[in-house]
Parts: C-alpha cells; sequence; structure tokens
C-alpha cells in the first residue's frame, strides 16, 4: 500500500485488456453480404432479415 496517496501499487500499474469481440464466419458472411446489397439498412433490419440475434449483427457493423 502506498502510504502517500492510499491506494495499493497493484492499482497503479494495473492496465485492462480489451478483448476483441468474437465472430462467428457462418454468421458474418450473410450479413456482410446484406450490408453490402444494402448499405441503408441498419444493423436491426439485417439481423431481422436474416433472422439473427441484433447483438451478432451489430458486432459485424
Amino acid at each position: 500500500m502506498r502510504p502517500s496517496i492510499g491506494i495499493s501499487q497493484r492499482t497503479i500499474y494495473y492496465k485492462p485488456v480489451k478483448v476483441a469481440p468474437k465472430v462467428d464466419p457462418q454468421f458474418a458472411e450473410p450479413i456482410k453480404k446484406t450490408i453490402e446489397e444494402k448499405p441503408s439498412y441498419g444493423y436491426r433490419t439485417v439481423a431481422w432479415l436474416l433472422g439473427f440475434n441484433k447483438n451478432t449483427a451489430c458486432r459485424i457493423f
């Protein structure tokens, strides 16, 4: 513990690591294809058309 500032040294040196979201290729292909064909469609519309979860479509956008 650092007595001068009142927090532990581990807290000072902690660097969070951001992990890229995992995207399954079988979902990515049709979503990307639909985005190229209809660029005006949003992720919700694409998810609805393909029957995917909107979060899955949003990860690819």
